[in-house]
């Protein structure tokens, strides 16, 4: 009978054990974000940042809209569980990307949606790097999109999702108003996405048309600034022309025949197509008492409005956003409603005390500017 030997401790074999051990021994804790990072809300991932899609391309950046757990009831397995996720790629210069993808597994479903989103790349019209060309209005299923550009500085003011999607198209200043249904985020991206590529250049719009595009703003004391020529001959004019002579003669625009309305001006005088952004330096008219803030475009007046651009060049429509978009309608918007406490008495109270006070900070400004001008004339 042998007699048993003890061999050697293996101590390399003891260290590695001791290691897994304790590895195991200690509870992992979830990574913390920054507040800054952690996307709509601190227990979703929705918003937050995947960094870019490849390494060769660091100026882009990915964003989570969405990620959710859906079901569907099979006969073999029951309920049958999956991550879905909808994801934005962008480089913040006009090129945007949108993909979905559903998994077992919540990293294969992220994955596999910033794959897609970055493959399904797309190029947008941006005005200055910074905001739409002109207003727009889409309806996508049951989500209606209403957004308008504004002047450099008022920032994004939209749904969040939107938001997201602008600062990766490029998009620095819009407001946006979005009915209907607000949560189902993959219709009202891809209606916003829809909203991008109905946006024309000027140089476009000057071209289709035959006018010559000028902006009116306030603070350039509505002095005319051309932003765009026709390259081609003036249509509108010929049609005016023919319309406003005795026997006119068949003319058509982009296909279609023109009917016969009268103009209201000579051809001469009204040549141009007015962009106005006087909305963002002048607050808006009280509207009509009404319970809906936005319920789609309503109609202008009673009487049967001009729907077709043809009749409204041929009227005398020359402002931009009616021709493009609205087509003889206005959107019903109305301010932000007064506070609760807007007419309780200490609210009354405190307001009668400061009127007196209302143009206190314009005067001093004012004295200031004085003294310096009185200064400057008296060193010479």
């Amino acid at each position: 009978m042998d007699d048993i030997k003890e061999k050697e401790m293996d101590t390399s074999y003891m260290e590695r054990l001791i290691e897994f051990r304790n590895k195991s021994a200690i509870k992992r804790k979830r990574l913390k974000l920054a507040p800054i990072e952690r996307g709509y809300t601190g227990h979703k991932m929705g918003g937050q940042s995947l960094g870019s899609p490849h390494p060769d391309y660091p100026e882009f950046d990915s964003r989570i809209l969405e990620l959710k757990v859906v079901a569907t009831m099979t006969a073999t397995k029951g309920r049958f569980r999956r991550f879905s996720a909808l994801i934005a790629t962008g480089n913040g210069e006009g090129v945007l990307g949108l993909g979905a993808a559903k998994s077992t597994s919540m990293r294969a479903a992220i994955r596999r949606a910033r794959d897609r989103a970055f493959l399904n790349l797309l190029s947008y019209s941006i005005k200055e790097n910074r905001t739409l060309y002109h207003t727009g209005h889409v309806k996508q299923w049951h989500s209606t999109i209403f957004a308008i550009p504004k002047m450099e500085g008022h920032g994004l003011v939209c749904h969040r999702v939107l938001a997201t999607i602008c600062r990766l198209v490029g998009i620095k200043d819009m407001y946006a108003k979005v009915e209907g249904s607000a949560r189902n985020y993959k219709m009202v991206v891809q209606g916003f996405l829809k909203l991008l590529r109905q946006q024309k250049t000027y140089q476009e719009i000057a071209d289709t048309y035959g006018l010559h595009v000028v902006e009116f703003t306030q603070d350039r004391d509505m002095y005319p600034n051309v932003l765009a020529s026709p390259k081609t001959s003036n249509l509108i004019e010929r049609i005016q022309e023919s319309l406003m002579s005795a026997q006119p003669q068949d003319i058509t625009l982009n296909g279609q025949p023109v009917k016969r309305v009268k103009p209201l001006t000579h051809p001469s005088q009204r040549s141009i197509m007015m962009v106005s952004n006087a909305p963002n330096y002048t607050k808006f008219k009280k509207p009509q008492d009404t319970s809906i803030f936005l319920d789609d475009l309503v109609d202008q007046i009673d009487d049967d409005e001009a729907e077709d651009v043809q009749t409204l060049l041929a009227e005398g429509e020359r402002d931009l956003d009616t021709i493009m978009v609205f087509k003889g309608r206005v959107p019903r918007i109305k301010t932000k409603p007064r506070p609760f406490y807007w007419n309780l008495p200490g609210n009354v109270k405190r307001r009668e005390e400061n009127y007196r006070y209302r143009n206190r900070e314009d005067v001093e400004r004012e004295r200031a500017a004085y003294k310096d001008l009185d200064a400057h004339f008296a060193s010479q």
